[in-house]
Parts: structure tokens; sequence; C-alpha cells
């Protein structure tokens, strides 16, 4: 489905100048766009690099950053043209040919990516690696194939091999009583229960310390692997997160859409307790969330990852719950709890009994804590919300309804609510 542009959206393109065909050309001209980009000036990017594009059109980054451009102004049109006169420019290039692969996984055109990418990896056996650790290859076989035979055909990657790091010292790796992850749609009250959680003295819970894609490991909460990841996302965690999360009794990452990693997880976890909180909040709210986000021009939402996208990976979601359910964990330190967003944050006795199911006792003083800030999530859910009609239109259209209601009826959470 074409992307439609927010309204009163300027996009039209600042002349473009002439530049001289040089090393220290080439470099001033990335430069000034790295520089506009920085001021999410994405007007002046485009401009600067319709002319680079022609002048040094083997510069692979100079074509992405230009589509960049383009898309975050809303030009997506544009941005396919782009994107169609790299491939005739640069029909071999490995890297264009990589782009492509995961700008097509960034349009929803999943299998479309999924043969690009497969493609590549015949192309250049020495790629495949490559192309395997690849985070949209990735995103595309799991929605094209659902998470359970996706996690088949996939070979499992951890964190510390994506960044290339040696393999860490026993003492290095920290042994909780459990891992603890909260997981969930993005835009569904992932952030608010992993703060809640965070409150227990006995849990540190990482901030999308990182990626969904890949597999967590005991290893991916070593010291070097976390510094690695604090150096490049110092937002991972508070000063007092790092100082406790070695020797904390829970530990674990609050990570939108981390059970897309569930299943490469529960392998590499064997024989570790493991307690996977996933929080299920009405589509409708998620989405309009989503839409909400890709159309504002000062987010650093993907623009292109609106309602559509959504939809997309709800359904995979869904169905995979329902894989879940009709085959649990087969290790017993394994558990799946899924926590309802309606209640979560307004009833103390759901919040104590969650923390409670993992083993973290409730003292008088944190219970008046958790109450305190239940009370001022329970006046951001208490706003007013409103349902465009085109969302709850796309919902019907895309929603796959029957594993939805098999969703509601098996955890007796109420996803489809207001729909």
């Amino acid at each position: 489905m074409k992307k439609k542009a927010p309204s009163k959206r300027k996009t039209s393109q600042k002349p473009t100048a002439k530049i001289a065909d040089g090393p220290e050309e080439r470099s001033a001209v990335m430069a000034a766009a790295r520089a506009a980009a920085g001021a999410r000036d994405w007007v002046t990017v485009a401009a600067l690099l319709e002319p680079a594009c022609r002048l040094w059109p083997g510069a692979v980054t100079f074509w992405g950053d230009r589509i960049e451009a383009l898309v975050r102004q809303y030009r997506f049109d544009a941005a396919e043209a782009v994107a169609a006169a790299l491939e005739q420019v640069q029909p071999d290039n490995p890297r264009a040919l990589a782009f492509l692969a995961g700008f097509a996984a960034r349009n929803r055109r999943w299998s479309e990516a999924e043969a690009r990418f497969d493609a590549l990896r015949a192309a250049r056996p020495q790629a495949a690696q490559e192309v395997m650790r690849n985070v949209l290859y990735r995103q595309a076989v799991f929605n094209i194939h659902g998470i359970s035979v996706g996690a088949q055909r996939l070979d499992p990657v951890t964190h510390r091999v994506a960044m290339s790091l040696p393999e860490p010292a026993a003492e290095d790796i920290p042994d909780p009583q459990a891992h603890v992850f909260v997981s969930g749609m993005p835009r569904s009250g992932t952030t608010a229960l992993g703060q809640m959680l965070g409150l227990h003295p006995d849990i540190v819970l990482f901030v999308e310390l990182h990626n969904y894609m890949y597999t967590y490991a005991p290893e991916s909460f070593s010291a070097p692997v976390i510094a690695r990841q604090q150096r490049t996302k110092p937002t991972i965690g508070t000063p007092d997160v790092m100082a406790r999360a070695p020797r904390a009794p829970f530990l674990g990452d609050k990570r939108p859409l981390f059970h897309y990693a569930l299943p490469h997880t529960l392998q590499a976890m064997a024989g570790r307790a493991v307690h996977v909180l996933h929080i299920l909040r009405p589509v409708v709210q998620v989405a309009a969330s989503y839409h909400a986000r890709a159309v504002n021009p000062q987010d650093i939402w993907d623009p292109l990852r609106d309602i559509h996208h959504c939809i997309d990976e709800m359904n995979v979601m869904h169905r995979y719950i329902l894989d879940l359910l009709a085959r649990p964990p087969t290790d017993a330190r394994h558990r799946i709890s899924f926590v309802d967003y309606s209640r979560c944050f307004g009833d103390i006795g759901f919040a104590t009994d969650i923390l409670a199911g993992l083993g973290a006792a409730v003292s008088p003083s944190l219970r008046a804590v958790i109450i305190a800030f239940q009370t001022r999530s329970a006046a951001v859910m208490a706003r007013p919300r409103q349902t465009p009609p085109a969302i709850a239109a796309a919902l019907e259209q895309g929603l796959d309804m029957v594993s939805a209601r098999a969703v509601v009826d098996a955890t007796g959470i109420d996803i489809l609510a207001g729909l």
C-alpha cells in the first residue's frame, strides 16, 4: 500500500550546486550532509547528495543517505525512484544490493527482501554470515514464515558475535538467580512495566540493551559486551543499574519485540531460569501510537514503520503466542507470562503478584513505592484517546482477526477492546 505523507509538510528541495570531482570535495560533501542530517535538515541532505550520486555512483553511502533524507521528508515515491536508479548504476555492487534488500524490508516487501538477501548469499558465499546477521534479513524471514519456523531457518547470532568481540572470561558473565525479560509490541507499555519491576531492589533491567533480532545468551550480559553497548547507547542503563547488574539476583532487559529472539534465547539459556513477561495492550491503542509517531516529522521514529508495519508485527506476534501456548517451553525453568496492560498499572495486587511470581518479595515500603508509581501511571492511562477512523479501518482490513480472537480466548486479555 502506498504511504501518504502527513499534511502541511514542506517537501521542495533547495537548488543543487555544482561539485568538483576530487577526494577532498567528496569528504566535504559527506561532512556537510552528515551535519545537515544531525540538524534534521533533510531538504539540504537530499540537495547535497543528488549531484554527489551522479559524480560518485559507486559511493553507496551517498545513495543510502539520500534515500533516507527523502524518506524523512515523506517523499516515498522519490525515495523508491532513487533506489531504482541505484540498482541500475550499481547492479553488481554487493553493498548496493544489500541496501536495496534492506530497503525492501523497511517497505514491508518481505518476500522481495528475503529473495534479494538469499540471492546475495548465493552469489557471494563469503557474505553468507554477514547476511545472516543482517537484522532486516532476519525480520523478513520471521515475518514471512512466523517466529517458530523462522527460528529454524535462521542461525542463532549472539550479540557478542554480532559485535565481533572475543569470548568473555567466565568471571565476566553474571550468574543471577533468574534472567527476566519484558517483551511486547512497541507502544504497549513495556517501558512502564520495566520501570515498575525495576523499583524492586533485587531486579535490574537494562533498557533495550540489545537488538531483538539477535540471541540473548548469558554472555550477552557480560562486562565486555555491556561496556561496548554503553559506549554507543548510554541510555541502556543508569549508573545505578550498571553498578548493580553484575550481582543482581534478577537480571535482564526491557526489550520491545523480544519475542522474535525468544526461540533462540531459550536454547541459549538452557538450564538457567528465565522469566518472560509479555505485555498485551489493545491493538487499537498500539496502532494509533505507531501512526502518531510515524507521521511526526520531529520524531526519530522511522516514517516507513507505519500502521501497516505495526499490523504485520502484531499478526506475527499473535500467531507466535498461540504457538507458545500450544507448545510451551520444555525446560521447566523457562516461564512465559502474559500481562494485561489495563490491570498492570492500576491494580496493586496484580503488580505484587507479578513480583511474587518472579520470586521477589514485596516489603511494605516497596508496596508504597509501587502504589505511588501506579498512581502516576493511572493518570496517564486515563487520558482520553480517540482512534482515527483510518486506524480502525486499517486494522479491520489487515489484522488477522482469527489469531487475535484466539489470543483473547487463550489469555483472557481483551486486546480487541475498542475495535
